[in-house]
């Protein structure tokens, strides 16, 4: 059997771009979409059932949570991927995380990685700082997200990945071993990566230094935060 390479992006937004700049050929690889918002939310052990209806519940507290039509989540979806992942991971030769630095895509990489971490097949990954990106002012700007790309730069993200050793997959495990048992609902990384840990009132402060005695629209506030 001629085997495939697998390509793993975050969110509908990553997938579509890497779809639409056609650097993907469906007859040499397949995508594989995740989309659980990792950063945020108490995690645990997400393949356990008391840790994912804890999850789900505070999601459910959140304003404007939305369960798709057919009652399911993307908790339960991507926790079934990657199960069916890890049972038919032989069946590809290679594996291409178009994964970059932010919270959800890095957490997301050591959740995958853990439950890689048994099996020998290479895993490849891009490395952001190799590229330069402009704004359509010709502007260079920082570009961390397959997600903040345009279609026509995925070839030269596509030019940069590179292997996983060993040490770096080693560093991805112990980071999903960390989070599993962290009881914050925050999980972010600074510039240097150091990871933070927070609770829900985080992003408060943040928020209030937006504000001032004239009136915002709340909208406004939070887009500038």
């Amino acid at each position: 059997m001629n085997k495939k390479d697998l390509h793993i992006v975050f969110g509908f937004t990553g997938e579509a771009i890497l779809s639409q700049s056609q650097q993907i050929s469906k007859d040499q690889g397949d995508i594989l979409r995740f989309e659980d918002s990792l950063s945020l939310g108490p995690l645990g052990n997400l393949d356990e059932n008391k840790d994912i209806d804890n999850r789900k519940l505070w999601f459910k507290k959140i304003p404007g949570y939305v369960e798709l039509e057919d009652d399911s989540n993307y908790i339960n979806i991507d926790l079934t991927k990657i199960r069916a992942l890890v049972e038919n991971i032989n069946n590809y030769k290679r594996v291409h995380l178009w994964l970059g630095n932010e919270a959800n895509e890095k957490i997301i990489t050591a959740r995958l990685l853990y439950h890689l971490q048994e099996l020998s097949i290479p895993i490849f990954k891009p490395d952001f700082s190799k590229l330069e990106f402009k704004n359509i002012k010709g502007e260079s700007i920082n570009i961390s997200s397959l997600q903040q790309m345009k279609e026509g730069d995925v070839l030269k993200l596509w030019k940069h990945f590179v292997e996983l050793n060993e040490r770096d997959k080693q560093s991805f495990t112990s980071l999903w071993e960390r989070l599993t048992k962290e009881e914050s609902v925050i999980h972010l990384f600074d510039k240097e990566s150091n990871y933070i840990s927070k609770d829900e009132s985080f992003i408060d402060q943040y928020l209030l230094n937006r504000c001032s005695i004239q009136d915002k629209k709340s909208s406004l506030v939070v887009a500038y935060t």
